[in-house]
């Protein structure tokens, strides 16, 4: 079987070959074809011109938006939990560190949502989170409003009501 040398690794390969067998260069059949349009079989092994195989754009740019998270963060933030640390706030509230337990709320809160704009989902522990707001910043925030306004009196409603 006649053979040709390939330019790409140097070794014998197939007259016939399209591809070298061992590197995957495309071998240019025409360098072996005469004018009539047959195939010249050397009389000792050959080198055969390679063609030059058309380059592929490669698109480099990233169509990502720039608030899309990797799936591998995405299927953390699936599991990630909020019980543990709403009872850790709720423990703060009642020791009596009300500021620190104010801003563990607001932070703990704000990266639930975070984590619900990119999952669709609320995370587990955000409506306890939500109540503890609730209850230690919007009702005393209502509680003082109604108070200024009504000059002292609904203060002392509350008292009575409350049995103080």
């Amino acid at each position: 079987m006649a053979t040709v040398t390939c330019e790409g690794c140097g070794k014998a390969i197939p007259v016939n070959s399209r591809y070298c067998i061992h590197c995957g260069a495309v071998i240019d059949m025409d360098a072996l074809i005469n004018p009539q349009g047959k195939i010249v079989l050397p009389a000792m092994p050959a080198r055969v011109v390679i063609k030059e195989q058309p380059r592929r754009e490669i698109k480099t740019r990233d169509t990502r938006k720039p608030d899309d998270v990797d799936s591998g963060k995405k299927a953390l933030m699936y599991t990630k939990s909020f019980v543990g640390l709403s009872f850790l706030t709720w423990a703060m509230y009642y020791v009596g560190v009300y500021i620190i337990g104010l801003i563990m709320n607001l932070s703990y809160l704000s990266e639930a949502k975070k984590i619900q704009k990119y999952t669709g989902r609320p995370p587990e522990g955000m409506g306890c989170l939500q109540i503890l707001l609730f209850i230690h910043f919007y009702i005393p925030i209502i509680i003082v409003i109604l108070t200024i306004i009504s000059g002292g009196l609904f203060l002392d409603w509350l008292m009575d009501t409350l049995g103080f």
